[in-house]
């Protein structure tokens, strides 16, 4: 005080020139002193807490919420979960920012989840209003059903199979599936319980292979292996491999192949009449697929002079051959060499579809394509005409 106010001392060392020079350091000095004895005031109320109203227990699920704060400072947010636990403080983030935390239950139960804010100071706001969650024991999917799909193939030939699996807790449901060959599908996307999923596979040796399929819900829970369903895949080093595949309906269509002359004797193959690779005529159907899509595979092991005649009976089931959406791929070596489709015009009473000719000397495919009430050469006995 002797320094700045004494007047003898002030006079004898200052004079009043010298006093004013001194007033803005005072100045400031008060206002430093006036800003650091601001009163802090705590964040306002965080909002009340953001996130899935339900959920299982043991799966972690995340809450979000905010505060502004009075003072602009930043901040930092915890929860508290409803089941005595709370959590640590965030990290101090912008007034106002979105702040996110994560928690699981281990009990089954509605717990109310609170959070409360404090600023850099250290003053905290009053807890948030609650934010319900009910935690439930989650169960897995039921065993999904047996894939439904062809029973026969081609090999480097990609195949669809279809299942489903429904969930006690209505949760969406994924499916994978098991290819019999060491080879597992990715899981599907979710889909509601009791969707069905497809999904394709290609088999790289001839052989019989069983798929089965598994289901998982969007918690994680798995359930068992479905039964089995079996497919035989064959190789396409013959010289014909002559395929047949179409839609759920009709269920039943027939691939019909007439011969020509070998031995002295025409040959028809069919469902009734399925032919030998090894004998004569060395012309084979495979299976008789009576359960919709196929495929039913003719495989000629060796071709004689004159024409092979191939074509597509509807022996039964809803709809009509027309909108069967049949295909017909005609495999050389492995190798595909031409494809058809069904027409898709009226068919009336026409059962048949005459699909091509096939010079057994050159290989030279003519296309028929045409519906027809009559199968496209006669039938060769009365046992065929009965069926």
């Amino acid at each position: 005080m002797d320094f700045l106010f004494g007047r003898k001392y002030f006079r004898r060392r200052y004079n009043m020139k010298t006093f004013f020079s001194f007033l803005p350091i005072l100045a400031l000095s008060l206002g430093i002193t006036l800003l650091s004895c601001q009163k802090n005031n705590p964040p306002d109320k965080p909002n009340t807490p953001s996130g899935p109203n339900s959920g299982y227990a043991n799966t972690l699920y995340s809450f979000s919420s905010s505060a502004q704060d009075p003072n602009g400072d930043s901040v930092a947010i915890r929860f508290s979960w409803g089941d005595g636990d709370t959590s640590d403080w965030s990290s101090f983030r912008p007034s106002g920012s979105t702040i996110s935390l994560s928690h699981s239950w281990s009990d089954t139960g509605t717990y109310l989840i609170t959070a409360q804010a404090k600023d850099k100071k250290g003053a905290k706001s009053e807890w948030s209003s609650g934010f319900a969650i009910q935690i439930r024991r989650n169960q897995s999917p039921n065993t999904p059903s047996s894939p439904s799909g062809p029973t026969s193939g081609i090999i480097n030939i990609s195949y669809t199979f279809t299942a489903y699996a429904t969930d006690p807790d209505s949760d969406s449901v994924s499916i994978r599936f098991d290819w019999g060959d060491g080879d597992t599908s990715e899981w599907s996307s979710y889909l509601p319980s009791g969707s069905a999923v497809a999904l394709s596979h290609s088999w790289s040796s001839p052989g019989t292979y069983y798929v089965k399929a598994q289901a998982k819900d969007v918690a994680g829970a798995t359930s068992g292996w479905s039964e089995e369903h079996g497919i035989r895949i064959i190789a396409t080093t013959y010289p014909y491999t002559i395929a047949l595949t179409w839609a759920k309906d009709p269920r039943d269509l027939d691939a019909h192949i007439w011969t020509p002359e070998i031995q002295g004797e025409e040959y028809h193959i069919y469902f009734a009449n399925q032919g030998s690779l090894n004998n004569v005529p060395y012309c084979s159907l495979d299976v008789d697929d009576i359960t919709s899509y196929g495929p039913e595979h003719i495989i000629l092991s060796q071709t004689f002079p004159g024409t092979y005649t191939y074509a597509v009976h509807h022996f039964s089931g809803d709809s009509t051959i027309t909108t069967s959406r049949a295909k017909v791929e005609v495999y050389h070596l492995g190798n595909l060499v031409q494809s058809f489709e069904v027409p898709r015009v009226p068919s009336g009473y026409r059962w048949w579809w005459h699909v091509f000719n096939l010079d057994g000397a050159t290989g030279t495919i003519t296309p028929l394509n045409q519906i027809d009430s009559l199968p496209p050469r006669p039938w060769l006995g009365e046992k065929e005409k009965n069926r």
